[in-house]
Formats: structure tokens, sequence, C-alpha cells
């Protein structure tokens, strides 16, 4: 009997549509592939038709069928949504598209612009800016929904198919049902989406438009006196009235307070009672309903401090937009300096900034309000709905009260923060608009110095992270590029400071103390060096070196000094030599083992400079002088004495010649005498064809002008006092002697003496 059970029930399916005069009508699903690329109006009308044939079918055979009623009502109740949407869909395909009604106020002058046309472009350009704001957040609601049906489609489409197969029963009907109901939503939802991106595309395309026409009427606008005295008007209007309102604001406040302070103690007093340990069970419940109403009641003052808060933030949107127009106004007739433009940028772009952050806060403030609402309402409906007793029932009407007067709260709030997010929203794309376009009027160093000063903090976050980078460490001092700059710094100071001080120092030494040059050089150039040293030091601390480290790296330079850097390290050590032995210094006049004469000029710690009376500067290391053979001329003192040979034609007097060349001698300005330094002339000896002399002269090396040329000078007054003194200065002469010769030659010879006589 069980068995035959089901055969009988799938037997009455299929006899009952016969008995009831009407076939199973059928429709197919929507084949969404084809309808992404365009809905077809016949389609949806065909299943439209489809649908209510269903529908009709399924209710006559929910009469037939009492034990399936419940689940045939179901299927062709989902039916009905079906047929709601489709005809939704029919509607909207036949409906004209709905244009923008945005009228764009035309140029109809030549330049310059009445600033009213700027303000004009102004408003529809923030107009057209939130309708694309809207459409751009309904295009992305639009998509998730899309997204949603779309799966659910692709959940029941696989049930669908496999029913198919079968006899058409209930379930069969009730999985098509929402499939079609499913695909219609799609396709409207598709539909919608599609009339939205249009629309998305004609405002960006005004948008677009409103900006071209906007940058063209600021670059040439023009300001009148009474532009700027109404914006002045509306100011100083919108100041008075904001700071009426922060009065009435704390005056509300302080009632605000009270009241709450006294809800309080009520609520207190309440909940002691309810502690009470002889409050009777009846009445705690009144009590529990009278505390819901004080709380209820805190919570409408919490909302009314939100109310008040909000007026004097729509007061502050006035003067803030008022305060904005007044200052670019002056700004752009040029009645406020480099300086100022710049700092009203920053300050405009900071107001923008926290626009942004109270939009923000708008938006998820009225998202909890409208939470809140729900919940509201949820408790009124429940309070309405339960059974309470007579005390109860009385104290519910109070707390019902309480309710609606805090929905009206919530209603009142939410208008006004609707408002103010709408003002905000209008007063924030002006002024990004304006700023702008205000940028862009200005000149490129101006908007340079602007750019630096608007991220004048990123630039120096991101220029910190860059210095203070480590680059490696030693031991636990990290070495960035910072403190590898400031260690540069602190030392090319340094050496710039020891060096003027070295150079001061010496001028005030050999100039207004007179004293010596050579000394003078030595000590000033040990004091340098030894000045350099503290200043490498003080740099290395400056970056954070411990004295230990330096040690260690000392240590490690004195290991490469002997391995590979001998030669400095001699040079070095001479130098040192040189400049406490001071047998050298400078202004002194040397001559080295190759011949090489000249005057010291510099002695530094590697090496010496000598200048050669050729005009060459001669580097020599310090080594070369202290381990080779140098000969000085103005060793200890500047004296020296010249030697200059001559020789005189034989029958010459020797006295004579002694006065002329004495006389001669002092006649030349080097020459220096006194009784320890006296000119002299002595008698060499007989030579083969003259009688040799040498004058003796002393000269002072540091009161010469010329250390070369001194003994031509010598020799010319010698030459010129001779001459005049009628002393011969002879010939070089020599006889020779033929010892023999060949018989040809001496008849060779005669023969020519004879033709010549």
């Amino acid at each position: 009997m069980l068995r035959i059970r089901p055969l009988i029930l799938c037997l009455c399916m299929l006899v009952l549509p016969l008995v009831a005069g009407a076939s199973p009508p059928n429709t197919v699903p929507f084949n969404l592939k084809e309808a992404k690329k365009g809905i077809d109006s016949k389609e949806v009308e065909e299943k439209l038709k489809d649908c209510q044939k269903i529908v009709a079918y399924l209710n006559s055979l929910a009469q037939n069928e009492p034990h399936q009623k419940e689940n045939l009502s179901q299927a062709a109740d989902l039916f009905q949504g079906a047929i709601y949407q489709l005809t939704k869909l029919k509607v909207d395909l036949s409906a004209p598209t709905e244009g923008i009604s945005i009228s764009i106020p035309e140029i109809t002058t030549s330049p310059p612009y009445p600033l009213k046309l700027y303000m004009d472009l102004l408003s529809e350009y923030s107009t057209i800016a939130q309708q694309l704001e809207s459409a751009n957040l309904k295009t992305q609601l639009l998509q998730d929904e899309l997204d949603s049906l779309e799966e659910e489609i692709n959940d029941l489409t696989p049930q669908w198919v496999s029913l198919k197969q079968k006899i058409p029963d209930v379930s069969y009907y009730l999985v098509l049902a929402q499939l079609i109901n499913s695909q219609a939503q799609y396709l409207y939802g598709l539909l919608k989406l599609s009339l939205t991106q249009k629309r998305i595309e004609q405002l960006s395309q005004l948008q677009t438009k409103v900006e071209t026409l906007l940058k063209k009427v600021f670059l040439h606008l023009k300001i009148e006196k009474k532009d700027l005295d109404a914006a002045q008007a509306s100011y100083q209007k919108t100041k008075a009235l904001l700071e009426k309102v922060r009065n009435q604001v704390r005056n509300e406040l302080t009632r605000l307070n009270r009241k709450m302070a006294l809800l309080e103690v009520r609520k207190t007093r309440v909940i002691e009672k309810l502690n009470a340990a002889n409050t009777p069970p009846t009445k705690k419940n009144v009590l529990k309903i009278g505390k819901t109403r004080l709380e209820v009641m805190q919570e409408e003052a919490q909302i009314s401090r939100k109310i008040i808060s909000q007026k004097e933030r729509s007061a502050l949107l006035d003067y803030t937009g008022a305060s904005f127009r007044l200052q670019w106004l002056k700004c752009y007739v040029g009645t406020c300096t480099t300086q100022e433009k710049v700092k009203n940028i920053g300050l405009w772009k900071d107001r923008i900034s926290k626009l942004d952050s109270y939009l923000t806060s708008v938006k998820a403030a009225i998202n909890r309000l409208q939470t809140t609402s729900e919940i509201v309402n949820t408790k009124l409906i429940t309070l309405e709905q339960s059974s309470l007793s007579r005390e109860e029932a009385q104290k519910a009407l109070l707390l019902k009260k309480a309710y609606r007067s805090l929905l009206q709260s919530i209603t009142s709030l939410l208008q006004l923060y609707q408002e103010n997010l709408g003002k905000g929203k209008d007063m924030r794309l002006k002024m990004e608009c304006t700023l702008n376009l205000f940028r862009k009027r200005a000149g490129g160093m101006e908007r340079l110095y602007t750019w630096f000063t608007e991220n004048r903090k990123t630039i120096s976050k991101k220029l910190n992270a860059v210095l203070n980078y480590p680059i490696w460490t030693i031991g636990q001092t990290p070495f960035t590029l910072a403190s590898i700059l400031r260690f540069l710094m602190v030392l090319v100071v340094g050496i710039i400071l020891v060096r003027l001080i070295r150079h001061r120092t010496y001028r005030i030494l050999t100039e207004r103390m007179a004293l010596s040059p050579g000394p003078v050089n030595s000590l000033t150039t040990l004091v340098y060096y030894v000045m350099i040293l503290l200043v490498f030091l003080i740099a290395l601390s400056e970056v954070g070196v411990d004295m230990k480290q330096v040690t260690i790296i000392f240590g490690a330079l004195g290991v490469g000094i002997g391995f590979g850097l001998q030669t400095i390290a001699n040079n070095f050590v001479s130098g040192i030599i040189l400049l406490t032995e001071r047998s050298i210094q400078a202004e002194d006049i040397v001559e080295l083992e190759d011949g090489t004469l000249g005057e010291v000029r510099k002695i530094s710690i590697r090496s010496t400079v000598i200048r050669t009376y050729d005009g060459l500067d001669i580097i020599v290391p310090n080594s070369d002088l202290v381990s080779g053979k140098v000969t000085t001329w103005t060793y200890e003192d500047d004296w020296r004495r010249l030697k200059i040979p001559f020789g005189v034609a034989y029958g010459s007097d020797p006295q004579q010649v002694e006065e002329v060349a004495k006389k001669a001698a002092r006649s030349v300005g080097s020459t220096v005498e006194d009784p320890h330094h006296p000119v002299q002339v002595w008698f060499e000896g007989l030579g083969d064809s003259s009688l040799n002399f040498t004058l003796l002269v002393w000269i002072r090396m540091h009161q010469i002008k010329s250390k070369t040329g001194l003994k031509s000078d010598y020799y010319f007054a010698l030459y010129q006092s001779l001459n005049e003194a009628g002393i011969e200065i002879p010939f070089s002469q020599q006889d020779i002697h033929i010892r023999s010769i060949y018989p040809e030659a001496i008849e060779s010879v005669k023969r020519l003496k004879e033709t010549s006589e």
C-alpha cells in the first residue's frame, strides 16, 4: 500500500490539469548573455504573458489540490513578483530617456567677465559634481546588487535544468518562479545601470565643458568695487550671525546640562528603588518602565545637543564660505602680497581638508542615526504590542510619548545633517575649484613657492627619512647621510675658520709685531695642523663616534702606514722636524744638491714649496730637505759675501786697479759695508794673459729686491770703471810653435808670400 501511494499522486498530477480543462503552461528563462548585449522588449512581453498564464494555472490548480495549496500559492506569489518586475521593466523600456535639467550659462560677452557669471558657472559646476557623485554611488550599489542576483541565478539555473527533465510539479514551478523573478530583477537592474552610466557620461561631458568655461572666465575676471563691498557685507553678516548662534548655543547647552543633571538624579533614585529589597515585583516592573523612559529622555537630550551643534555648524559653514569669497577676491585684485597669497592658499587647503573630515563624520553619523531610528521604532512597536497591567500601561504611555519625541528629535537631526552635508559638499567643491584656478593663474615662481610652502612638511618628512636612513654601522654608532653631511660641514667650516685664524695671526705677528716671517710661519703651521686635528676629532664626536672607536681607527691607520704609507709618514715626520727645528724657514734662499736655487715660499706638513728665480714653483718632499744636503743663504743671518773674479792686462798698476774696483763696488746699490764687512780686492795671481783679481763685497739678502743678477750688476760697474780709468781688459792670447813641417808646405808658403808682395 505504501509503494502504490506515490504512483497514485503522480497520476493525479497528470490527470488533474486535464480535469481542470487546461494544459500545464511553461516558459523558458531569459538568456542573460544575450540580455547583457541588449534587452529585447518583445521577449519581455512574451515572458510577461507566460507568467500571467502560469499564475492563472497555479491558482486553478490550488483550488483542486487542498494539500498542495500552500506551495502552489507560494509559487503563484513568486510569479506575481516576477510579473511586477517585468511590468516595471516593460514600462521603463518604453519610457523616454530622462534628460539632464542643467542649464549652463552662455558667454555672450568678450572679456573681462563679470563676477556673477563666474559664480553662476561655479554653482552649476557644484550641482553637476554632486549629481555625478550620486550617480557613481548609485552605479556601485547597482553593480553590487547585480553581482548578488547573478550568483543567485547561477545557483537556480542547474536546479531548473534538472527539474525540467521530469514531469512538471510544484517544485518545478517554485524554482522556475524564483529563477524568472531573479532574472527580471537582474534585467531591471541592468537597465537602470545602463541608464545611470549614460547619465554619468553626459554629466562628465558637462563637467568638462563647465571646467573649461570656468578657467576661461576666471583668468579674465573683472572684480568691481561693488563686488568687494558685497563680499565684505556678506562676511560681516555671517560673522554677526555666527556670534549670535554661538550665544544661543551656550544658553541652550546650559539648559540642557541642567536638564541632564536632573534626569541623572531621577534615574539614580529609580535605580535605588529597583535595588531595594522591600520593593514588590509589580512595582519593579513599573520602575523599569520609568527607568527606560528616563534613559530615552537622556538620549533625546544628547540628540538635542547634537542639533544645537549642527545649527552652529550651519552658521559656521556660511561664515567660512563668506570669508573664503572675500579673501580670494582681495587676492585676485592684488591687494595682498605673495606671502599673504601663499598663507591664504595654505589656509584654504586646510579648510578643505577639515571639510572633508567633517563630511565623512556627517555621513557616518547619518548612518548611525538611521540605525538608531530603526531601533527606536522597533522598541516602540514592541511596547505597543506588549500586554501590560493598568499601572504599567499608564507609565508605558509616558514612555511611548518619550519614544515619539526622540524620533522627532532624530528626524530633525537627520534633516540638519542632510542640509549641512549638502551645504558642505557645495562649499568644498566651490573652494577646491577656485583654489585650483587660483593656482593656475599664478606665475611659475609663485606656484613653485606655493607648492614648496604647502608641501614643506611632507618634503621635510621624506628628507628626514632619507637623511636618517642608516647606511652602515661602526660598533654601536649608525652612520646616516645626515651624520656624514654634518661631519663634512663641521670639517669644512672648521678648516675655513682655522685658515682664517692662521692667516690673521700671521699678519699680526709679522706686520704689527715685526717678527721674522720664518719663525712665524713655523709656529702658525704647527698650530694650524694641531687645530685641524682638533676639528677632525670634534667632527667625529659630532656624529656620535666614540673616542675608543677613534683609537681603533688610528690603530688601523698605523698598520696602513707600516705597510704602504712609509713615504707619506716619512714626509710627515720630516715636516714636523722642519717646523720645530726651523733650520729652513719661509723666505729663506736655499740651494739643493741638484742645483735648484730659490726662495722658500711655504713649508707644509708634507712638502715645501720653493720658488726659483726663473719663476718656477718646485714642490720638494720634506724628507729630501731633512736627509739631503741643502745650502741656505739666509741661515741665522742674511749677511752674504759675493766673489767677483776679473782680470786686467799686464802693465796695469795693481794699486790703481784695487781703488777702481772698490769704487765700482760701492757704486752698486746692493753693497753693504761696515767695519766688520769691508769691500776687499784680492790679487789672485799672474795669469797667462792677465793679472787676476777677485772683488769681495757683502750684501744683505733681505734688503735686496732681486735675488739674481747680483754679479751682473758688479761686472757692469767694473767694466765701466776700468774703461774710464784706462785700464785694459786683455783678450786671451796663445802662440803656436811648429816643430816640423813638410818641405812642400814650406815652398807653398814662400810662393804665397812672394805673390802677396
